[in-house]
């Protein structure tokens, strides 16, 4: 289980709304205090972003506001939707482009194949998600 500690935003009957420090690799880099790309991050993205983290079974004690809680996610979660969303539009794309090469013998129109792929398999993605939005497997828990 990855875990990650955050503030309470609010409290709601089956989870809690919590807000956690968002981690990037730039904390990690050796030349952290000379790279614009950090810069760059810190400018166009917030530090803060909040998630539901619902409770696995019917919480003992009362949450409040403010309260630092602990929530976690199972690596088997994290890893299969990295997968899906990296390498399934990948994989379509590299798909796309070989059939339209094959078929047409022709750059633009393996070109146009590798978009065609890449949309296809986005929608994809998009549609396991939706297939999976209420299974517990995918949503962080209040641990």
């Amino acid at each position: 289980m990855l875990t990650e500690n955050g503030r309470v935003l609010a409290v709601e009957d089956d989870g809690l709304w919590v807000e956690t420090l968002q981690q990037s690799a730039c904390a990690q880099c050796s030349a952290r205090s000379g790279c614009g790309q950090k810069l760059l991050g810190e400018a166009l993205m917030p530090n803060m972003t909040s998630v539901k983290a619902y409770f696995s079974e019917p919480p003992t004690r009362i949450f409040r506001v403010g309260e630092q809680v602990d929530i976690g996610i199972a690596e088997h979660a994290l890893l299969t939707a990295t997968l899906l969303a990296y390498l399934v539009p990948l994989l379509a794309l590299l798909f796309g482009a070989g059939v339209f090469q094959f078929v047409f013998a022709s750059e633009w129109l393996s070109l146009v194949g590798a978009l065609f792929g890449l949309a296809v398999g986005g929608l994809l993605v998009r549609a396991h998600a939706r297939r999976n939005r209420s299974n517990p497997l995918f949503h962080p828990v209040v641990l």
